[in-house]
């Protein structure tokens, strides 16, 4: 089960997105090579996969498509495998420990604590006597 699924035949809008969004990240990662090392071969190469991309999503969104595809295909395990470490980090990091520390605190907010000279376990609940109310749940 992963949180996202592979769009086999994504619409036209989106593969022109998605030659937007490589062209960003292309020239990005292009400037930062070029900021870290100097401009190079690699420079050039990795600014017009970007520029190749934008232009191909532009005039021929077909010919993208499958490229589109072929990455969500092949990054999709990543991403079945992040969503479960993510998941498990925030029940574990979160919501374990914040758990532990009610429980070292005393903090029982559901007072699921036993009493046994209590008569009753019933709490008596005031309801509103205004039927105005009644329009107003929330």
């Amino acid at each position: 089960m992963a949180l996202v699924s592979i769009n086999w035949n994504p619409p036209t809008h989106q593969v022109r997105q998605f030659g937007l969004v490589a062209m960003a990240f292309c020239f990005l990662m292009a400037g930062w090579w070029w900021h870290q090392h100097g401009f190079s071969a690699w420079v050039g190469v990795t600014a017009g996969l970007g520029l190749a991309a934008a232009l191909c999503g532009i005039v021929w969104p077909a010919g993208l498509r499958y490229v589109q595809v072929a990455l969500m295909v092949a990054v999709y395990p990543i991403g079945l495998v992040m969503s479960f470490v993510v998941l498990a980090v925030i029940w574990y990091g979160v919501f374990t420990l914040v758990a532990l520390v009610f429980k070292l605190v005393g903090r029982d907010a559901l007072q699921r604590s036993f009493e046994p000279h209590a008569p009753t376990y019933w709490q008596p609940k005031t309801l509103p006597t205004d039927p105005r109310r009644y329009l107003r749940q929330y």
